[in-house]
Parts: C-alpha cells; structure tokens; sequence
C-alpha cells in the first residue's frame, strides 16, 4: 500500500514537473508506445523496459530471464520484485535537452 502511494506521489511529480516545460511530446509518446503483453512476447535478458501492473501507472523495470521463469525488478529498488506484470514497451527517446542550451 505504501509503495503504491509513493509511486502515485512520484508519477504526479514528474507531471507537475513537465507543466510549462516544452518537452517535445514526452507525454504522448509514453502513452501511444506499441504495448506488448507478456503472454505474446518478452523482453531481451537484462533490458530495462517500461511495464504495467494491471493498469496501474506504468513503471520502469529490468527484465531477467532466468532457469524456465522469468522476473521483472523494479529499477529504484532492485530487492522488489514486480508482480502482476501484464504489458511491457520500450523506454521512450529521451527528451532533446538542446532546448535548455
């Protein structure tokens, strides 16, 4: 519960943070990523990937292929183990900084 609350708060963050920021469709591109469910297609071994949780705010996590199973750590803290992994997709392009130059 706690965990959830905190991913909530720091999700909310990064948006208040992109207010009046011209990062040039950041935003979009997250959510208009092709999506790939974990029953049709994984990741490579060790590739960090942006993944869902059952609709929950999509998280950042590194994908581990191990002996027959496979897991999927989230990056901040590589001890919890995300459950309940429904879709993952490619991290987007970063922004072009450029523009703070």
């Amino acid at each position: 519960m706690v965990s959830e609350i905190n991913n909530a708060k720091c999700a909310q963050w990064m948006l208040d943070c992109m207010e009046g920021i011209d990062f040039p469709n950041v935003r979009d591109r997250v959510y208009m990523t092709e999506w790939f469910s974990v029953k049709d297609k994984l990741p490579e071994h060790e590739r960090i990937v942006l993944v869902s949780q059952n609709g929950k705010i999509p998280k950042v996590a590194l994908f581990h292929m191990g002996m027959g199973d496979y897991l999927f750590l989230d990056v901040s803290c590589m001890r919890y183990q995300l459950k309940g992994i429904t879709h993952w997709t490619d991290l987007p392009e970063p922004p072009n900084y450029n523009c703070f130059l």
